[in-house]
C-alpha cells in the first residue's frame, strides 16, 4: 500500500514546508484557540451551543465529531494526565502517537531525500475511513465533549 521513494530536492523542501506550516498553525491554534473565534463570529447567531468546543459539527447538531476533545487530550498528556486525555477523547492516547510517528516518519523521510508514495489508494480510502469511523464511535460513545 505505500513504498518508499527518492524525492527530488523541489520536493523534499515542498514537504518540509508543509511539515513546518502544520506544525506552526498548530502551535497558533493553543496561542489563539479556535473555540475564541468560532465564539466571536457565532455567539450572537444561537448557532454556539456548546460554549467549550470550536466544532462546527458539535455545535451545529449536537453530535461530536471524531475529533472532538483532541485538543483537551493533547494537554491532559502532555500534563501526563492519561486518564483525563481518555475522559475528553478516548481515542487520543492511539490518535497521538500514530500521528507523531506518521509525522516524523514523513519529516526524517524528506531530510534524507526520500518521500512515502502511497501505492493503492482504494485500501487506504478504506482502511482510513474505517480508522475515522472508529474513532467517531468511540467519541460519541464514550467521550465527554463538557467540562
Amino acid at each position: 500500500m505505500f513504498k518508499v521513494c527518492p524525492a527530488n530536492k523541489s520536493e523534499s523542501r515542498n514537504i518540509l514546508l508543509i511539515s513546518a506550516a502544520f506544525l506552526l498553525i498548530n502551535f497558533m491554534n493553543f496561542l489563539y484557540p479556535s473555540v475564541e473565534l468560532i465564539k466571536y463570529f457565532l455567539n450572537d447567531t444561537g448557532l454556539f451551543t456548546h460554549p467549550d468546543s470550536a466544532c462546527v459539527m458539535l455545535n451545529l447538531t449536537g453530535i461530536p465529531c471524531a475529533f472532538c476533545g483532541l485538543s483537551r487530550s493533547l494537554i491532559a498528556l502532555i500534563n501526563l494526565d492519561v486518564s483525563g486525555a481518555l475522559y475528553y477523547n478516548p481515542s487520543s492516547v492511539v490518535f497521538y502517537p500514530l500521528a507523531g510517528f506518521s509525522f516524523a516518519s514523513v519529516v526524517a523521510l524528506a531530510l534524507s531525500g526520500q518521500k512515502i508514495v502511497i501505492t493503492n489508494w482504494k485500501i487506504f480510502g478504506t482502511i482510513l475511513l474505517v480508522i475515522l469511523t472508529l474513532l467517531w464511535l468511540v467519541n460519541i460513545f464514550f467521550g465527554h465533549q463538557t467540562n
